[in-house]
């Protein structure tokens, strides 16, 4: 009983391979409606090809029963099928500039980010194609210019969003400890850079490297603002005076430059101590550059004298 149940049992493979051969009318209108599909055909026209997709599974399903209705049920699926790529071509034509807008959101991941948003988009978009399909294409054509709109403000906010929030976070977390109070012109250039970035963005949609300079400025404007706040706290806490500040930058300069210079002349000028300190800093650089110029003239030399013995050793 077993063997016979199992002998009797449909193969999925099978019953597909039959309808294939038996109602090619129906596979081939699932080969075209796929292709169609995957260049959003329900999007771009949603009515018709929400009918075709109907057909296609009235058709089918007939064709799995043996029915022979799934011929004329996949013929007009076929027809409708070609009605609505018909649409869907007019609306591409009709409204490039919006699918434009779209696709560059999508490769900002803006249908990641701002999901909500950007469905909310499509469902614009939905309707503007339907328009087209019931024939209303003048009030579509009146609003695209607004739904691109929408789509690039969606594409520019998803690339201020990889570039530029980070940096917004980090400015606006130091402005709630109140680090623009002390370090005001240092947080005012953190904001321009914030600003800059935004500019590049909205001239440029692609010069996001240029962006991320000026974000990245303005994250480290802003941790320097947070470290000279530190700072002034540092002396707060310890109620340093004046003088004492000053000793403690010298002898934080000192300790910077004791392998160079064990003794700098703070009895000179601030100005002229930093311009004699780069000075030897400047001669050391290119004294050590020397002598690694002069290490790799010596490696070559003893490379070559290597070279020489062992062809001597072989010969």
């Amino acid at each position: 009983m077993l063997a016979i149940i199992v002998a009797c049992a449909p193969n999925p493979q099978l019953t597909e391979t039959y309808i294939e051969d038996k109602f090619p009318h129906v596979a081939e209108l699932k080969r075209r409606m796929d292709e169609a599909l995957s260049q959003d055909l329900l999007l771009l026209s949603p009515q018709v090809g929400h009918q075709v997709t109907q057909l296609y599974t009235q058709a089918n399903e007939l064709a799995m029963q043996n029915d022979l209705a799934a011929v004329s049920m996949a013929q007009r699926g076929l027809e409708k099928l070609t009605i609505a790529n018909q649409h869907a071509a007019r609306s591409r034509s009709e409204l490039g500039v919006v699918l434009d807008a779209r696709l560059r959101a999508m490769e900002a991941q803006a249908h990641i980010t701002y999901q909500p948003q950007f469905e909310e988009a499509d469902r614009s978009l939905h309707t503007l194609t339907t328009l087209f399909e019931v024939g209303k294409a003048e009030q579509a054509k009146a609003a695209k210019k607004s739904l691109a709109k929408r789509y690039s403000q969606l594409e520019l906010d998803a690339l201020k969003g990889a570039t530029v929030d980070q940096a917004k976070i980090a400015f606006q977390l130091a402005k709630t400890q109140k680090v623009d109070k002390l370090a005001p012109k240092t947080m005012q250039q953190a904001a321009d850079q914030i600003q800059m970035a935004e500019k590049v963005l909205e001239v440029d949609r692609r010069a996001t490297a240029e962006a991320s300079k000026h974000a990245d400025e303005a994250i480290n404007l802003t941790a320097k603002s947070t470290q000279i706040v530190n700072l002034l706290h540092h002396f707060k806490q310890n109620k340093m005076s004046e003088e004492e500040m000053i000793l403690w930058y010298q002898s934080q300069l000192s300790h910077v430059i004791a392998t160079i210079e064990p003794d700098p002349p703070f009895t000179l000028g601030n100005q002229i101590v930093i311009s004699e300190l780069r000075r030897q800093v400047d001669m050391v650089m290119r004294d050590n550059a020397a002598l690694l110029e002069q290490l790799e003239v010596l490696e070559k030399s003893y490379a070559q004298e290597m070279a020489e013995k062992e062809r001597d050793l072989a010969s």
